[in-house]
């Protein structure tokens, strides 16, 4: 993977759709990581593999990465090897959690990273179990978010917030 991209200069979108695993049982985004310095959009779409540590460390290879969308159709693989990178994106653009087996995870690298989180946007499908988690996301946002969308999953029922922000 990634290996016949890499002709390519100047890519700012790539979006990644893995379905299934490889041979020895599981995909890595490694392959990945700096493909093009000019890359301001990351959209990722799988199982369970590879551990958010992974996802997380691919996308501080982008300095200039504005957004990043994760669609993880399975339960999320994590490992506690996570070696915070010393330096990450701005994340300034968009932010979009869809994931089967909770956000929380996946939040909590988000908050680990050192440049902090200064998303305009946030598009996020959450759980029970996910509720604190999403309030921290959007506090560490409140001063950048303008635009906030959420699906919330409670036992049984489906619960939907669009919000904006307007300029007084």
């Amino acid at each position: 993977m990634g290996g016949c991209i890499r002709t390519f200069s100047g890519i700012v979108r790539l979006q990644v759709n893995v379905h299934g695993c490889g041979a020895g049982g599981e995909v890595s985004f490694v392959p990945l990581s700096g493909l093009s310095p000019t890359l301001k959009s990351l959209h990722l779409v799988y199982w369970s593999t590879p551990p958010l540590s992974e996802i997380f460390g691919l996308a501080c290879t982008f300095p200039l990465l504005e957004d990043i969308s994760l669609v993880s159709l399975g339960n999320n693989r994590e490992d506690d090897r996570w070696n915070i990178p010393l330096m990450s994106p701005k994340f300034t653009g968009c932010l979009s959690l869809d994931m089967v087996g909770g956000v929380r995870p996946a939040v909590r690298r988000l908050l680990e990273l050192p440049s902090g989180l200064h998303f305009s946007k946030i598009v996020i499908i959450y759980f029970d179990e996910d509720v604190e988690s999403v309030m921290d996301l959007v506090s560490k946002c409140s001063d950048t978010l303008e635009f906030f969308s959420m699906c919330y999953y409670r036992t049984g029922a489906l619960f939907s917030l669009l919000a904006s922000v307007v300029d007084p």
